[in-house]
C-alpha cells in the first residue's frame, strides 16, 4: 500500500513540476510577444508624446501617423479592441513603468463607457503579468471567476487556452528572431473592410450608469495627472439620426462634463460635424469608416495642437 501511495505521490509531484515549469515558459514567451500590447509597452521604450486611449472605436479610428504629421508630436495608439477604462488604466500604468510620461493623453469617453453592458475586460491580455500587484488587483476585481483559479499551476493559461497558446508560440518566434516591433507599429488597426451600416443601440437604448466604471475612469485621470500628463477628453462623431435612439444621452453627457469640470478638464463632443449627417460615413452608430476616420483624426489633431 505504501509503495502505491509513493508512486502516486511521485506521479503527482512530476505533474506539478511540469505544470509549474510550463507556466514559467508561458510567462517568458508571452512577455516576448510584441503583438500583445501589454508586453510591448512593458519591454520596449516607445516614449510617445501623445498617447491615444479608449475602446475599440479608438483602436480602429484614430491614426497616430496623421496626428504626428499634423502636430509634429510622436504618437502611439494605446487603445485595444474590446476594452474599457479598466484596461485603459492598466495599459497606462504598464506604459509608464517603462516609458517617459507623454505630454498628452487623448481619451475617448462616451455614454456607453459607463454602462456595464458595454464594458469589456480581457483578462488573458494580462495573465503573464499577474505578479504585479496593481495588475492582479484589477484582474481580480474585473474577472473574479478567472482569478480564483490563477493560484493553481498553469490554470491562468489553461482557463483561456484558445486565446493563449497561439500568443505563446508567437512569442517564441519573436524571441528567436530578435524582433522588437509589433505588427501594428503605431498601435491602431483600421477596419479591414467597410460593411453595411448597422445600428449599435437597438438592444440597450437607455444607458445605465455604473459607479465602478466611473471609479476606474477617475483612477485613470488621477494616474495621468500624477505624472503631469495633459488630458484631452472627447467623444467621437455619432450618426446624427441615431442620437435619438439614445434616450438618456444628454443626461450622461452632463454627468461626464461634471466629472471633467471637477478635475479641471475639457470634454469635447463631436456630434455636430458634417460627417455625422450621412450613415454612408459610418460602420456603426459611433464608428466611422476608414476614410472618414482619417478625416476625423485630422480634426482631433487640431485640438491637440
Amino acid at each position: 500500500m505504501k509503495s502505491v501511495l509513493k508512486k502516486i505521490a511521485l506521479v503527482l509531484g512530476f505533474i506539478l513540476v511540469i505544470l509549474i515549469s510550463l507556466e514559467k515558459v508561458y510567462d517568458f514567451f508571452l512577455l516576448e510577444n510584441r503583438n500583445i500590447k501589454a508586453s510591448y509597452i512593458s519591454k520596449e521604450k516607445i516614449n510617445a508624446e501623445v498617447l491615444i486611449e479608449g475602446n475599440c472605436t479608438t483602436y480602429s479610428m484614430i491614426y497616430p501617423d496623421i496626428i504626428e504629421k499634423e502636430t509634429k508630436l510622436k504618437t502611439y495608439n494605446l487603445a485595444e479592441h474590446n476594452s474599457g477604462f479598466s484596461e485603459n488604466y492598466l495599459n497606462l500604468y504598464l506604459y509608464l513603468k517603462k516609458n517617459k510620461a507623454p505630454k498628452y493623453l487623448v481619451l475617448l469617453v462616451s455614454p456607453e463607457s459607463f454602462d456595464e453592458r458595454y464594458d469589456v475586460f480581457t483578462s488573458y491580455r494580462f495573465s503573464h503579468l499577474l505578479n504585479d500587484k496593481i495588475v492582479s488587483e484589477i484582474v481580480k476585481e474585473k474577472d473574479p471567476n478567472y482569478f480564483k483559479w490563477t493560484s493553481l499551476p498553469f490554470l491562468k493559461y489553461s482557463y483561456y487556452s484558445d486565446e493563449i497558446h497561439f500568443n505563446a508560440i508567437q512569442g517564441i518566434k519573436y524571441y528567436y528572431s530578435n524582433k522588437h516591433l509589433p505588427f501594428l507599429v503605431k498601435g491602431n488597426r483600421p477596419l479591414d473592410h467597410v460593411p453595411n451600416y448597422t445600428k449599435s443601440y437597438t438592444l440597450h437604448p437607455k444607458f445605465i450608469w455604473n459607479r465602478s466604471l466611473e471609479n476606474h475612469f477617475i483612477k485613470l485621470i488621477h494616474l495621468a495627472k500624477k505624472n503631469k500628463i495633459k488630458i484631452i477628453l472627447y467623444e467621437s462623431p455619432m450618426y446624427t439620426k441615431d442620437l435619438k435612439i439614445q434616450i438618456n444621452r444628454v443626461d450622461f453627457l452632463n454627468k461626464i462634463r461634471k466629472i471633467a469640470k471637477k478635475n479641471t478638464l475639457d470634454y469635447f463632443v463631436f456630434d455636430t460635424l458634417k460627417i455625422s449627417e450621412s450613415n454612408s460615413n459610418f460602420y456603426s452608430t459611433n464608428t466611422l469608416n476608414n476614410q472618414k476616420s482619417k478625416e476625423f483624426t485630422k480634426t482631433l489633431s487640431q485640438y491637440i495642437k
